[in-house]
């Protein structure tokens, strides 16, 4: 079989498929050890009183393990929401619309504004009182002088301001062309995922701070359900490798996988570039997903020893190395 009866190529890239024209990466760092870990009592710019919480969770003071009502103003979202009235920021040469702050920045104030103990959960009694936040992470109600948020930032908004980039056009990293400093805004030191080369609004998006309903996002969902046009009757009835089997008895004209298939193609003595071929999904350049197996010990096992040895086997430099050589 030649690669001309499995045009288009067979997609084998270890890439993100769901938001193919939005790839991007999260911007978070982490929680653990930062002003937002109240898993632990002491430390600096820690809550001063936080033996509330009595499992030293680190996502438990905020968020659910599992499904919270959609109307959350953030996903898993289990704190209280403040019910204060702030004023925004105003300024006689912004573009923008600012009203009441909502999405993520009234998560964030729930707390900040001062008005809700740390531990005050959804629909649950206070633990504590407002002054469980330090003084110096107060915020308050009156933002006019601090930042404009919850605004949207589109194309129509740096148009007319002039002097803002695109959000869907400019890269991070890129020259400035609008403002007279011309370094990119690119951090000296960052421990999260590289933002480079992706838009502002991708990075908003994966950020939180781009809305799910954004235009764009709905774009992308409908770029996505149109690729759902083309999928087998009976995908959901086949494993991973039935499917890259399909693809080589050339009953399908690709396939959406990652780069293990290629040890498919191997066992079946087929040659790339000759009998398969494979292309990344568009928009995903630069973008690499990390997919890992999880082996575990059944409490009570009946063969334990034989399963500790498979797992110390499988668990080897060795192991991975001869599975897919690279």
């Amino acid at each position: 079989m030649k690669t001309s009866n499995l045009l288009p190529y067979g997609l084998m890239a270890a890439a993100a498929l769901a938001l193919p024209a939005l790839a991007g990466a999260a911007t978070s760092i982490g929680i653990e050890n930062s002003p937002h870990d109240f898993s632990l009592i002491i430390g600096s710019n820690k809550v001063s009183t936080a033996s509330w919480n009595t499992r030293h969770g680190v996502c438990s003071p905020c968020h659910s393990a599992h499904h919270t009502d959609n109307a959350q103003i953030a996903p898993l979202w289990t704190h209280a929401t403040t019910a204060s009235s702030f004023t925004p920021y105003s300024s006689p040469s912004l573009n923008a619309s600012v009203g009441q702050p909502d999405g993520v920045s009234l998560a964030c104030l729930s707390c900040h504004d001062g008005t809700l103990a740390v531990s005050t959960a959804a629909g649950a009694p206070t633990i504590g009182v407002g002054t469980d936040l330090d003084a110096n992470a107060k915020i308050g109600t009156d933002l006019h002088v601090t930042h404009p948020i919850s605004f949207t930032y589109d194309t129509a908004l740096a148009t007319a301001d002039g002097n803002l980039e695109d959000p869907a056009t400019y890269k991070i990293g890129d020259p400035k062309t609008r403002l007279t400093v011309q370094t990119a805004p690119v951090p000296a030191s960052w421990s999260g995922t590289s933002l480079t080369g992706k838009t502002i609004q991708q990075a908003m998006l994966f950020s939180g701070k781009m809305q799910w309903d954004d235009p764009e996002v709905k774009q992308a969902m409908e770029y996505f359900a149109k690729m759902l046009d083309y999928l087998n009757p009976d995908h959901a009835d086949l494993t991973w490798d039935q499917a890259v089997k399909e693809l080589m008895d050339g009953k399908v004209a690709f396939n959406s996988m990652g780069d293990w298939a290629d040890g498919e193609f191997i066992k079946a003595k087929m040659k790339e570039n000759e009998d398969f071929g494979w292309v990344n999904h568009p928009g995903t350049d630069g973008s690499f997903l990390i997919l890992a197996d999880g082996f575990t010990l059944a409490k009570g096992a009946t063969h334990k020893e034989s399963a500790i040895a498979w797992l110390r086997s499988i668990g080897t430099k060795e192991a991975p190395e001869e599975f897919k050589p690279i």
